[in-house]
């Protein structure tokens, strides 16, 4: 909302509590000494701006005026009424929020109080004559309005209103959207209610450093709920005929990172890790790389959020099916509870109907990397110095997204040759977060296309995983020798999984290098894997 008001009520409250003994029995008593005074005590006065009780008091009144107290009858709501009311006030609440949407003046007019006041959080305030005339010449307009968290209170003829909002607007050539703490009040009068302050707060958010500005349509906050390592919470598919099944690439016990950059890039990996090891992990049979691949499922790129229709689409850029590699994938969202769900209909499998696929953020603790201890937990060994051209924080230069340069194996003939998983033109990211997780994913661009990606051959699948390399996991640096330690928990191979992955790195610029020998493989001597550090995604 462009601008609100909280209205502070200066009501004092008189709590007073006495005993008038014998009131009947001694009626004639009473009216004999009307005129005598009754002193009563323990008389609260509270303030509503503080919310706090001053002093006790006493109050002097007759015993006859607090014997016509004592006879009076007191009115109380009944809890049906009160949430009659209650729904009253939600229903003109409603309207008004409407009303917003719809650049419907009228309905404003109609709703708005002729003094009423709205204050931004920023304290400007406006008027009812200013609200309608932005709203009359489309100078203010709402894409997205929603309330939630909603609490609504009666006080007699006044209602205070309560709740979170996300909010999705323009005032001009300026971008009001975000998250908001909103309170409105509203009072009867002449029989209808109207609102008579509103007053909203936006809710900080967090901004990183090297963050970009969020492309058009996107509001910082939204940004920020998927900013983020997740976690796979479960991930199943619904049938036609009512039932349920694990979603094939991550089985029953399924799991899965899904990382969001504050720069505008992702990465996804679901893992079954009921899949079976290979017996020789450097020379897996065609059988096992198609169990591989059927338990597998990853692919890197950028995304964008349509924050008005709830869908983020993912832009692969690097991905295990060669039929990913470009496509701009939708995936309708929600939030709740902690908790991010992409969920849709299925069209291309007999038998589905939708599919739903849910995370949870991982929480990182004060002073550590992760929630999770990493495998192997020594400290990390620091430089009494940074070298010549290095920052102080080794860490800092990893955080972030890395694309990749060349991969290549250096032969013990003197030689090279292109990395197996790449070919000569390769594609790969490699991200880093500050919570110590890591994901990497390199791709031969060239491998073929499957004729029907529905329906892959066996032969296609096992090309498909010898052109795709790809985990994810934590990582720790052991900054004194060079080493960064990748340790994967989920990985296209399954032997790779729970490994200790150690990477000696070299930087030069804005260039990143792993290079080191190689002993498993019959004439290589060593690897170089090099890349680059990219900017924030401009669309």
């Amino acid at each position: 909302m462009r601008a609100s008001a909280r209205f502070l009520f200066p009501f004092v409250f008189l709590c007073a509590s006495a005993t008038l003994a014998q009131e009947r029995s001694q009626s004639a008593t009473a009216a004999s000494t009307a005129a005598s005074p009754i002193y009563i005590t323990h008389v609260t006065v509270m303030d509503t701006k503080t919310g706090r009780g001053s002093r006790d008091q006493t109050v002097v009144i007759s015993q006859a005026e607090a014997a016509a107290k004592a006879a009076s009858p007191v009115a109380v709501a009944s809890p049906q009424s009160e949430r009659s009311l209650e729904a009253e006030v939600a229903r003109i609440d409603d309207e008004r929020r409407n009303a917003y949407l719809q650049g419907d003046a009228a309905a404003l007019d109609r709703i708005l109080a002729d003094d009423v006041t709205a204050i931004a959080g920023i304290g400007v305030a406006d008027s009812k004559a200013s609200i309608l005339a932005d709203v009359r010449s489309r100078d203010l307009t709402y894409k997205k309005l929603t309330y939630d968290q909603q609490k609504i209170r009666i006080y007699g003829d006044t209602a205070v209103v309560t709740s979170h909002a996300e909010v999705v607007a323009n005032y001009k050539d300026k971008d009001l959207s975000g998250e908001l703490l909103v309170t409105r009040v509203y009072a009867k009068q002449q029989g209808a209610w109207k609102l008579v302050a509103i007053q909203s707060t936006r809710i900080p958010q967090p901004v990183s450093a090297g963050e970009s500005p969020s492309p058009r349509g996107e509001s910082g906050s939204i940004r920020d709920r998927f900013t983020g390592v997740w976690e796979l919470a479960s991930a199943e598919y619904r049938l036609v005929d009512g039932s349920t099944r694990a979603y094939p690439p991550a089985g029953p016990n399924g799991k899965g990172y899904l990382v969001y950059t504050a720069d505008g890039h992702m990465c996804v990996e679901l893992m079954n890790p009921d899949r079976p090891k290979w017996k020789d992990s450097s020379n897996p049979t065609e059988k096992e790389k198609i169990s591989a691949f059927d338990g597998f499922s990853a692919y890197c790129g950028t995304y964008e959020i349509e924050e008005t229709k709830s869908v983020i689409y993912h832009l692969a850029d690097v991905a295990r099916r060669p039929d990913v590699v470009g496509a701009r994938v939708p995936h309708p969202y929600t939030f709740h509870d902690g908790l991010l769900t992409f969920s849709d209909k299925v069209t291309s499998e007999p038998g589905v109907e939708s599919y739903s696929i849910t995370w949870r953020k991982v929480a990182t603790s004060a002073g550590s990397s992760s929630n999770t201890a990493l495998p192997s937990q020594a400290p990390v060994k620091q430089t009494p110095q940074p070298m010549r051209g290095e920052l102080s924080s080794i860490r800092d230069r990893f955080i972030g997204t890395w694309e990749l340069v060349s991969a290549e194996d250096h032969m013990t003939d003197g030689s090279t040759r292109p990395y197996p998983a790449t070919g000569p033109n390769g594609k790969g990211y490699l991200m880093y977060t500050a919570d110590g997780h890591m994901c990497a994913e390199l791709m031969n661009p060239d491998r073929p296309a499957w004729k029907d990606p529905r329906n892959p051959s066996d032969a296609e699948k096992a090309s498909a995983i010898d052109g795709f390399h790809a985990y994810c996991g934590r990582y720790e640096i052991d900054e004194a020798d060079r080493v960064m330690y990748h340790y994967p928990e989920i990985a296209g191979s399954p032997n790779y999984v729970g490994t200790k992955q150690p990477r000696p790195y070299k930087f030069n610029g804005d260039l990143l290098t792993f290079s080191d020998k190689v002993t498993n493989e019959p004439g290589v001597e060593s690897y170089s894997i090099t890349w680059r550090k990219v900017g924030a995604v401009r669309r």
